[in-house]
């Protein structure tokens, strides 16, 4: 008998429920019927059996980038639970090189319902909720040297205990208690968009030698040095050397250096080999100066001692 009369009032509160799907003012039947089921219980820390949400940064570890504008995937997961109900991701955002200022990647926006107001298009269709996301975070405007990018992500979720209550027409009511949980990732690299600078001592210029030497500097010390003299295969260049069997004429040398980051740099230089100087005649030339100076020295020394001798000459 009992049982009837029990079964009969479940139909008659869900008869009324459905009933109460079309508004009545300001409030709806089927809310009260919700309010039978559930009950909030506030907001509660994460259990111990809810693990944060997993952070991916896809990058390679301590890599230099040669351009200021970036790309870098991620992706993130809600964590690990036993207990949770209904885990999604909240809030996706970052700061770059420890910053105080946050860029968000993505927020998780509900619906809200102000009963004064027009009741929102989407009211029964909320958007859905996510368990992981992949995006890509564009960098833009970086500027040169290390930077460190830090990811992170919020979690929202409940936890669901059943309560007895016998006033409630059911026996028991659910009572739900929100929790959030949080968690990052960290990702270092450099930004390198300056190609290295390359001095040479050889000019663009004309040489009386079949051998020159080859001086370099390269202001990056950790760039890779390379040369080729009149088009022939590259060859590297670790230290200044000489280049020898220089036949007459012009002459190509390129040297290339390039850095780490592949950052790339070549210098170009045409130059000229001529005949050597004569050494016979320079020699005699030489010495016939020589002569002439020590001569007109000796002149002029034997006329200053005439002079002391005889002043009246």
């Amino acid at each position: 008998m009992w049982r009837k009369i029990r079964f009969a009032t479940i139909f008659l509160l869900l008869t009324l429920a459905f009933l109460g799907l079309t508004e009545t003012g300001t409030r709806t039947v089927g809310a009260n019927l919700t309010s039978y089921l559930y009950e909030s219980g506030g907001v509660v820390p994460a259990d111990n059996s809810t693990n944060p949400p997993t952070i991916t940064i896809y990058y390679e570890k301590d890599i230099t980038y040669t351009n200021s504008t970036i790309s870098i995937p991620i992706h993130v997961i809600v964590g690990e639970s036993t207990t949770a109900k209904n885990p999604y991701i909240n809030e996706i955002y970052f700061s770059m090189d420890g910053a105080t200022n946050y860029t968000s990647i993505y927020k998780y926006e509900g619906v809200s319902w102000n009963m004064s107001e027009p009741k929102p298009d989407n009211f029964y269709n909320p958007p859905e909720t996510k368990k992981q996301l992949s995006t890509n975070l564009n960098l833009t405007n970086l500027s040169e040297g290390k930077h460190s990018l830090t990811v992170y992500a919020v979690e929202n979720g409940t936890y669901a205990e059943n309560k007895v209550d016998s006033s409630n027409p059911f026996g028991y009511v659910t009572v739900l208690y929100s929790f959030q949980i949080n968690s990052s990732s960290l990702a270092s690299f450099t930004v390198d968009t300056i190609p290295p600078k390359i001095w040479l001592s050889i000019e663009n210029s004309t040489y009386h030698s079949s051998e020159l030497p080859l001086d370099f500097k390269v202001d990056d010390s950790y760039a890779q040095i390379s040369y080729s003299l009149d088009n022939q295969p590259n060859a590297t260049l670790s230290e200044n050397i000489i280049l020898t069997d220089l036949t007459l004429g012009s002459h190509s040398l390129a040297v290339f250096a390039k850095d780490d980051a592949g950052n790339f740099a070549s210098q170009i230089i045409t130059f000229n080999v001529a005949e050597p100087f004569p050494m016979m005649l320079v020699t005699i030339s030489v010495i016939v100066l020589c002569v002439g100076l020590i001569v007109l020295f000796s002149i002029a020394l034997v006329v200053k001692h005439r002079k002391t001798v005889n002043p009246k000459q």
